[in-house]
């Protein structure tokens, strides 16, 4: 079945969709504790100015990215106020590497690797299946789940440092800088991190979508099967009364439609199973009578015990819109059926309910 298909695909991403990822949300937790020690310009060397020992910076300190780290102007109340000290790159790298314990990621990065390669190779397995049984051209959810499945791929380091980076036009009097914009030391350290994650956390929505894609065609492919069962006969579920004959004379004499019951046919040498087997598979529909026939202590009637019994059978086969129960006047209902699909009829004419019946079975395109 092609939901087993694509239900195998997702079982690849497994590992990569469970991988533990908190190495890199240490790193990127302490690359964001940096920040808070940042100048917060990206302006040439202002992007590598953070405020000493990489501390956050007190009270009355602020960074001028207009001035940088000009003290000329320092007379003239203008510039940078507190102690901001110009960093490396390897000073940055080297403070988170010893804050989170010099954690080794080379093996992260690795597997990182390896999840977005298995991320390409199942959307293209997945898509291929799909393209091929062309099942995508009437199914609207389908498509939506096939788009989303297209759509999905791993940001890449350089995507992250484009959505950090500040829109507009940046300046500054500060002679030293080139009005080049640098990305700051520990933004690339986040970035770099959570480009790192990306492809896990990918392949965790990816296999989330095709467990949907491979839910929706297991119900599809439920269904086809089901309506493969499904018969040509109307069924009459019935007790001792013989408002069931009334009903069958109307189906078969006025409407021309093809009927069956449970004793229409020998049934020596059958067992009940089998025959109630055969009902169920030549019935596309079934009208249940539930006449008012077994006494109870209480003085209530209910229906026979085989009837309710069938109800239960055809609805579970045939589905509540088409196994219809036909309720008399009198009969008690048991609580499975209250409020699911029945018409009621008077004690003892049930022909008063035949132009229902007949809208039932237009209504399911018997008729």
């Amino acid at each position: 079945m092609i939901f087993e298909k694509i239900a195998k695909e997702s079982i690849k991403l497994e590992k990569f969709a469970t991988y533990d990822c908190s190495n890199l949300t240490i790193i990127s937790n302490e690359a964001e504790k940096v920040g808070r020690a940042w100048s917060g310009s990206w302006l040439g060397y202002h992007s590598h100015v953070y405020y000493r020992n990489l501390e956050i910076p007190p009270a009355g300190a602020r960074f001028s990215s207009e001035w940088g780290l000009n003290n000329k102007v320092e007379s003239l109340g203008l510039g940078s106020v507190g102690e901001w000290i110009e960093f490396s790159f390897k000073d940055i790298t080297e403070y988170i590497q010893n804050k989170t314990g010099n954690l080794n990621l080379s093996k992260v990065s690795h597997d990182s690797f390896a999840a977005a390669e298995q991320i390409e190779d199942v959307k293209s397995t997945v898509l291929s299946i799909l393209h091929a049984q062309s099942i995508l051209e009437n199914d609207k959810f389908l498509q939506k789940l096939a788009n989303k499945l297209e759509e999905i791929k791993p940001p890449s380091r350089e995507d992250f440092i484009k959505n950090e980076t500040p829109k507009g036009q940046l300046s500054t009097r500060d002679n030293r800088v080139e009005c080049k914009i640098i990305p700051p030391p520990h933004i690339l350290i986040k970035c770099n991190a959570y480009a790192t994650m990306a492809p896990f956390i990918a392949a965790k929505n990816l296999k989330k979508i095709i467990e949907q894609i491979a839910s929706h065609l297991d119900n599809l492919e439920s269904k086809m099967e089901s309506t493969k069962r499904i018969g040509t006969n109307i069924f009459i579920g019935h007790g001792r009364s013989s408002d069931w004959r009334d009903l069958k004379d109307f189906i078969n004499e006025r409407l021309g439609l093809p009927w069956d019951e449970f004793n229409r046919v020998p049934v020596a040498g059958l067992t009940n199973i089998t025959r109630l087997a055969q009902m169920l598979d030549q019935a596309c529909i079934a009208f249940l009578v539930m006449s008012a026939e077994d006494e109870q202590i209480d003085g209530n009637k209910h229906a026979r015990q085989n009837v309710i019994h069938e109800v239960g059978l055809f609805q579970g086969r045939l589905g509540f819109e088409r196994a219809i129960v036909l309720l008399e006047e009198g009969c008690e209902e048991f609580s499975n059926i209250q409020g699911l699909g029945q018409i009621r009829y008077p004690k003892g004419n049930i022909g008063a309910i035949f132009e229902d019946i007949r809208q039932v079975l237009e209504r399911e395109d018997i008729l």
